[in-house]
């Protein structure tokens, strides 16, 4: 589980920002995505989320999930090195 602090030193290597549907307002989410200086640009929707995905410069390898603080929100991490999930786009329930 991720602080609010640790996202924000870990923005630039943040890939993707899921939120739970039954969870959220389009507009709730809209708003925590500005608030915190993420986009909103390009998302998808699946049976359980909203994934909202951020623009990275980094060249990733593998993706971690994880959970953010006391949020129905997770965010996808992407890594330079080898790691658990190499494929994205497999979302985790959380």
């Amino acid at each position: 589980m991720l602080s609010l602090r640790k996202v924000r030193e870990i923005k630039s290597n943040i890939t993707a920002v899921l939120f739970k549907k039954d969870e959220y307002t389009f507009e709730g989410i809209i708003r925590w995505l500005m608030e915190r200086d993420f986009g909103c640009e390009y998302f998808e929707e699946t049976d359980n989320y909203y994934v909202f995905k951020q623009k990275t410069k980094g060249n990733f390898r593998s993706y971690e999930f994880h959970k953010v603080e006391d949020f129905n929100i997770a965010v996808e991490v992407g890594s330079a090195e080898d790691g658990e999930i190499n494929e994205k786009g497999s979302y985790p329930e959380f």
